[in-house]
Protein backbone atom coordinates (compact mmCIF):
# COMPACT_ATOMS: atom_id res chain seq x y z
CA UNK A 1 0.00 0.00 0.00
CA UNK A 2 1.16 3.74 -0.78
CA UNK A 3 0.88 4.71 2.92
CA UNK A 4 3.88 2.06 3.56
CA UNK A 5 6.21 4.48 2.05
CA UNK A 6 4.73 7.82 2.97
CA UNK A 7 7.74 8.78 4.75
CA UNK A 8 10.15 6.45 2.82
CA UNK A 9 13.74 8.15 2.17
CA UNK A 10 12.70 11.53 4.28
CA UNK A 11 15.55 10.83 6.93
CA UNK A 12 17.85 10.30 4.26
CA UNK A 13 16.76 13.60 2.55
CA UNK A 14 17.16 15.62 6.13
CA UNK A 15 20.55 13.57 6.46
CA UNK A 16 22.29 14.98 3.13
CA UNK A 17 21.00 18.22 4.04
CA UNK A 18 22.40 18.88 7.36
CA UNK A 19 25.66 16.96 6.12
CA UNK A 20 26.45 20.02 3.75
CA UNK A 21 25.10 22.33 5.92
CA UNK A 22 25.42 21.58 9.97
CA UNK A 23 24.16 24.92 10.99
CA UNK A 24 21.04 24.74 9.12
CA UNK A 25 19.59 23.05 11.73
CA UNK A 26 19.77 25.12 14.84
CA UNK A 27 17.65 26.67 16.13
CA UNK A 28 18.51 31.49 16.61
CA UNK A 29 19.77 31.84 19.94
CA UNK A 30 16.44 34.08 20.73
CA UNK A 31 14.16 31.34 19.67
CA UNK A 32 16.19 28.68 21.83
CA UNK A 33 15.72 31.04 24.79
CA UNK A 34 11.93 31.78 24.03
CA UNK A 35 11.45 27.71 23.85
CA UNK A 36 13.32 27.22 26.88
CA UNK A 37 11.52 29.93 28.83
CA UNK A 38 8.19 28.49 27.50
CA UNK A 39 8.68 24.98 28.98
CA UNK A 40 10.31 26.49 32.55
CA UNK A 41 8.08 25.28 35.24
CA UNK A 42 7.92 28.23 38.06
Amino acid sequence: MIENYRYHGVRENLDTVYKVNPEAGRLDEDVEDLQSRSITWY
